[in-house]
């Protein structure tokens, strides 16, 4: 009880004060973490290791702190990244509000990228726009280039190509923003609370023939929009934004009207309410971040010539519901800088990780081999496993066969054009043996889930080995045999 009283007596006396003593300590984190980069840095182009006896920064730093190689290069990355000048102990200005946690996430992210996030967001937030981020580099230029394109997509402004595809995907924001522009009150607060109502928020909105695009909405900065693919960005202002909603979406009375008009379909009714427009930061101030308590983790133990020394000090810092602030160890994929050795392919094999939106959830870890004259798979897919697809035996090119069907997935951004016969065509790493008169089963994929719903449609034709494709890419012409169906 004493204890208890004593920290009641030291301690923050309101969630305010709290939440500012915590982001001082993580900035006083993030620049130590900058300032052992500058060191690390400094062992390695000097001399100044010569009088130890160690030949590298690397085993010095094994030797004396127990870190890791991997660990050395995020030091130093880091550093590189975000000092003063790319060589300096002292953290720039413009990061000081992030902690090491979200930095360290932010490493492998594109400049233009980082250039357009906030320290407002978590470090949850930031893993998904990674992940965003990655979904698009593992789709080609190519494929860009064949995807349909809408009627509502002829437009060169980025900002309209955003809302146009944002509110076609998310149609109850396009009510929302409607209602906002005619609710009582400040129209920008209103509008942010809508799109951000914690006054900053960064919408991943993918634009068939143009790529994904990155809508950074924030309070002070106002609107921007950056195509993740080309680089290219516009800013706009407030007004500019709340101009062009006047005409995009100008009566709430008859906003779903407004909505067909624009996109030639009809406004399906959903089950979301349209939320209620508030005072943004109000909002923001009513949602704090409950902090569960745990056991500091700052560093590991390791016994050294000179006795116990806590250190890799890129472990958990303390934890709280988003884990804004733990950077664990283990997760290679966001923090490791060294890259990662693949696992061995077959000949003829791409990367299974590089397509997970054509290829089931189950082939990253397969490794099949060829199999002389293997009879097709029966058509079939096991029940109650909605998430898995069987693949056919693999031939070897140009061996003798029958037609056989092909278990494959769709991402539901294609599936309806390709049920309706708009989208008569596929472009496929071509692993599994494409041929004219096999059966294509395709079934809907949508945030990584089968949805239950299937077509099936005859490939009729080929193209391979052509100007402009990439190797082992093949094209395939197709016509529809069964409309939508469900499993």
């Amino acid at each position: 009880m004493g204890q208890k009283k004593q920290i009641e007596q030291t301690a923050v006396t309101s969630y305010k004060v709290f939440k500012q003593t915590f982001d001082t300590e993580l900035k006083k984190t993030a620049e130590g973490f900058v300032k052992i980069g500058y060191l690390l840095k400094v062992a390695r182009d000097t001399e100044v290791l010569k009088e130890s006896g160690y030949q590298t920064v690397t085993e010095f730093a094994a030797a004396e702190y127990g870190l890791t190689k991997d660990v050395v290069s995020r030091y130093i990355a880091i550093n590189d990244r975000y000092s003063e000048n790319g060589y300096s102990e002292h953290l720039q200005n413009k990061y000081l509000e992030y902690g090491v946690a979200k930095l360290a996430e932010m490493l492998t992210l594109p400049d233009s990228i980082v250039e357009s996030l906030s320290p407002q967001l978590t470090r949850t937030e930031i893993q998904e726009i990674k992940k965003e981020v990655k979904e698009e580099e593992q789709i080609s230029d190519i494929e860009v280039m064949l995807e349909p394109r809408a009627d509502y997509q002829n437009t060169n402004d980025l900002l309209e190509k955003a809302m146009y595809q944002y509110c076609h995907d998310e149609r109850i924001i396009y009510l929302s923003l409607s209602k906002a522009l005619n609710q009582e009150g400040e129209i920008i607060e209103n509008l942010l609370d809508v799109l951000a109502p914690s006054g900053f928020d960064v919408k991943m909105i993918r634009v068939p023939g143009t790529g994904k695009l990155m809508l950074s909405i924030g309070q002070e900065n106002g609107i921007e929009v950056l195509n993740i693919r080309t680089n290219e960005k516009a800013s706009y202002e407030w007004q500019q934004f709340i101009l062009f909603l006047k005409t995009f979406c100008p009566d709430f009375q008859n906003a779903k009207a407004h909505w067909e008009n624009i996109y030639g379909e009809t406004f399906e009714e959903q089950k979301e309410e349209i939320p209620e427009p508030k005072k943004a930061m109000d909002k923001q101030t009513s949602t704090t971040k409950e902090v569960t308590a745990v056991t500091p983790t700052v560093g590991t133990v390791h016994e050294t010539g000179k006795g116990k020394l806590v250190t890799d000090t890129l472990g958990p810092i303390t934890q709280t519901i988003e884990n804004d602030t733990q950077l664990q160890e283990n997760n290679t994929e966001n923090t490791k800088v060294a890259p990662v050795q693949p696992e061995e392919q077959l000949p003829g094999q791409k990367n299974i990780e590089d397509y997970p939106q054509y290829l089931p959830d189950s082939q990253a870890k397969e490794k099949e081999e060829f199999e002389e004259k293997e009879k097709p798979v029966p058509k079939e897919i096991p029940q109650n496993a909605p998430d898995t697809v069987i693949k056919p035996k693999l031939y070897k090119k140009g061996e003798p066969r029958e037609a056989i069907t092909h278990y494959i997935k769709c991402s539901a951004m294609f599936f309806e054009d390709a049920a309706a016969g708009r989208k008569n065509f596929e472009l496929r790493i071509n692993d599994r043996d494409y041929r004219v008169g096999d059966i294509l089963h395709m079934t809907e994929h949508k945030d990584g889930h089968n949805t239950g719903r299937f077509i099936e449609q005859e490939i009729i034709y080929m193209l391979e080995e052509f100007n402009g494709l990439k190797e082992d890419y093949c094209i395939l012409g197709t016509k529809s045999i069964t409309g939508i169906e469900q499993e």
